[in-house]
């Protein structure tokens, strides 16, 4: 059978060898950097001659910037992105005497989201030509992940391909960027040595190979694996694993109405791979569908963000090089519909095992060998809801003996969060996981790739009785409650800092940790009841939150008997545009989202809770700014205000009522 040898490479460079011996797994195994891989025959780099497009930032960011080899350079089109006609953006790619190409591989930035591609329909001139051929059209996503675009058959001399953007990630329309556009002729040649495998992921070999026919083998990489396999001692632990799909952080967002802190470095491997090229074997990949490897860096002092490198794989034979950093490795395997798609099967032969810890498999002693035996400074650590990239020092020192507490109590403080937002009752708890990484920059913050705490703060967030009190607890339930904000349904103008510390509240209460709120309370009540303003004029975030807290202790409490209040009102709130479509269309002024808050409250809790807004200035009249994360302007009209208090009515629903004594309640009155 021939097989296609891939390729997907930056630069060669020479990689120094690692020597690594795996508990568990008696034999060392010697990881060559460069020198195993240097026998696997690769694909070739076709080069592009020249392009053109229809929208650059010529200055600094031109269409040359994406085929010039530099991985940190990039393309991207105009910033002025208002027009209607903005889209599409057409990218054009020319060859000069380029035999054949058989696939493209489109490497979005890292850096951020402007201009990743969406929608791309890709065509293609072959030499003779005068027209452009529609090969197909694709959704990229927007993913970070790079993107291959196989072409069955290969094209023959190709004259110019090119990619027709017609959407792409950022504010406004979008934009459209490219860090590299590369291309691809797939090689035709295979060594006869590959001959003695008896199955596509190379880990078994065909009966009557003898350790004496493996030794007339001059391939290194054959000679080496065969060899390993022979002796009985090969370990297939992590080496070989079957990956499975999951949504897109993207997609799962937009359906929950929340925002990005998912994991996207969900499918850990377990494989370490220091600079230096590498094989990869695939199989099982459907057609048409994407799978990168990641290898992400973590420790850069001057980046909050995680640093990454990628590379696209393709079924069979893949020689990746890596030439930034040493680092763990992760398949980026998402999609619209994960239920739908290939589970995919990995082998990493030869590779250096650090392993991960899974909280569904392993028990502590499973968990302390990890930390012995790891290879790299890293970690990671998969539970039911959460995944965690911590340094080795940092859980050897306050987690040892400890790994499934530490898990645990993660899981629970997310899955406390389900519980309040309605997650957990509605049977929307999603598959996929946030992520908690140590960083080199910054304390503590939340960022599209989840929760990040700062390397010298390990104590408050590895050791398992912390996390989930006092500070810590806090801490981690405020950063993943800005992951679930309802979007926009309650997180409107001035609530940035705010509605996020509902779940905050939640969770740290159920764990007995001390209310934040009760030195706020009364001067709340002064503040913004006593002056008749708005809640939202009143500079104070937990003064702020007063009212929205208030709520759960009435409705949660025998008092009000409804300890579902905050899950259905949340449940409710993301069917807002189905129930009403005409809030898909438009942007609309912050009060509406308000007002559309305090009727959903009333509706949901069968409880008219007018005069309980109207002191919390809810039906403010007036207007004012607000510098949340952006500028807002707060704008309410008596109009507004009457028609929302005449809907409430419309409904004949009851005051708030003590229902342990029948007597009406002033709910303005309550704290913890």
């Amino acid at each position: 059978m021939r097989k296609r040898l891939l390729l997907l490479a930056v630069l060669v460079i020479t990689a120094t060898a690692v020597s690594q011996s795996c508990k568990g797994n008696p034999q060392e195994i010697t990881q060559s950097g460069s020198s195993f891989a240097d026998y696997v025959k690769g694909d070739t780099k076709v080069a592009v001659s020249s392009a053109t497009t229809t929208s650059d930032n010529r200055r600094i960011e031109s269409i040359e910037r994406s085929f010039d080899g530099d991985f940190a350079t990039m393309y991207h089109s105009a910033y002025e992105n208002t027009s209607t006609t903005y889209f599409p953006i057409t990218l054009t790619y020319n060859f000069k005497d380029a035999d054949k190409i058989d696939y493209l591989i489109y490497n979005p930035r890292q850096d951020g989201v402007n201009g990743r591609f969406k929608e791309v329909e890709v065509q293609y001139k072959l030499k003779g030509q005068t027209d452009y051929t529609s090969y197909s059209s694709f959704n990229f996503g927007g993913s970070s992940s790079a993107s291959c675009v196989s072409f069955d058959g290969g094209l023959v001399h190709p004259e110019s391909i090119r990619l027709i953007v017609k959407s792409g990630s950022g504010d406004g329309n979008g934009f459209a960027s490219c860090v590299e556009m590369e291309f691809f002729k797939a090689t035709t040649e295979v060594d006869p040595a590959f001959s003695i495998f008896a199955d596509k992921l190379m880990t078994t070999l065909k009966p009557g190979v003898t350790q004496k026919k493996v030794d007339k083998i001059s391939n290194l990489f054959v000679k080496t694996l065969a060899t390993q396999i022979l002796s009985g001692k090969y370990s297939l632990d992590y080496r070989l694993a079957d990956y499975k799909a999951f949504k897109n952080p993207s997609t799962l967002g937009a359906e929950l109405h929340i925002g990005d802190g998912y994991s996207q470095y969900e499918n850990m491997t377990g494989i370490y791979l220091p600079k230096g090229k590498h094989v990869v074997i695939v199989d099982n990949l459907a057609k048409g569908k994407q799978l990168s490897l990641w290898i992400p860096r973590l420790t850069n002092p001057d980046s909050w963000g995680i640093e990454n490198v990628g590379f696209a794989l393709k079924n069979g034979l893949n020689v990746i090089n890596n030439t930034s950093w040493d680092g763990l490795a992760y398949l980026n395997y998402y999609s619209e519909t994960p239920e739908k798609e290939n589970v995919v099967k990995v082998h990493f032969p030869l590779a250096a095992v650090n392993g991960y810890f899974d909280i569904t498999k392993q028990n502590d002693q499973d968990f302390n060998r990890l930390l012995d035996s790891a290879v790299g400074p890293i970690l990671d650590c998969r539970g039911r809801h959460i995944q965690v990239m911590y340094p080795v020092s940092g859980l050897k020192q306050y987690a040892y003996g400890r790994g499934v507490e530490l898990i645990s109590n993660y899981d629970s403080l997310v899955t406390r969060q389900y519980r309040v937002i309605g997650l957990e009752k509605y049977n929307k708890v999603p598959d996929n996981r946030i992520l908690a990484r140590v960083n080199h920059a910054y304390y503590m913050f939340r960022d599209g790739n989840g929760v990040a705490y700062k390397y010298d703060v390990m104590k408050l967030v590895a050791d398992p009785k912390v996390v989930i009190s006092g500070d810590p607890c806090w801490g981690f339930s405020h950063e993943v409650g800005h992951v679930h904000q309802l979007r926009p349904y309650l997180s409107w103008g001035g609530l940035g800092e705010t509605s996020n510390n509902i779940v905050s509240m939640y969770v740290t209460r159920s764990f007995g940790v001390k209310s934040r709120l009760t030195p706020y309370y009364q001067p709340a009540r002064d503040s913004i009841i006593g002056r008749n303003i708005s809640y939202l004029q009143d500079k104070d975030v937990f003064r702020r939150l007063v009212p929205f807290w208030q709520l759960q202790l009435y409705f949660a409490s025998e008092k009000g008997g409804y300890k579902d209040f905050y899950p259905d009102l949340y449940e409710s709130l993301r069917h807002t545009e189905d129930v009403e479509p005409a809030w898909k269309n438009g942007i609309h002024n912050l009060t509406e989202y308000q007002l559309n808050f305090v009727k959903k409250a009333c509706q949901v809790s069968k409880t008219d809770l007018t005069d309980f807004f109207e002191k919390w200035g809810f039906f403010y009249v007036g207007s004012f700014d607000i510098d949340d994360y952006g500028a807002y302007t707060y704008t309410m009209t008596q109009a507004q205000a009457d028609v929302c208090k005449a809907e409430i009515a419309a409904m004949k629903l009851p005051k708030p009522k003590d229902k342990t004594t029948g007597l009406e309640l002033d709910l303005t009155q309550l704290q913890d």
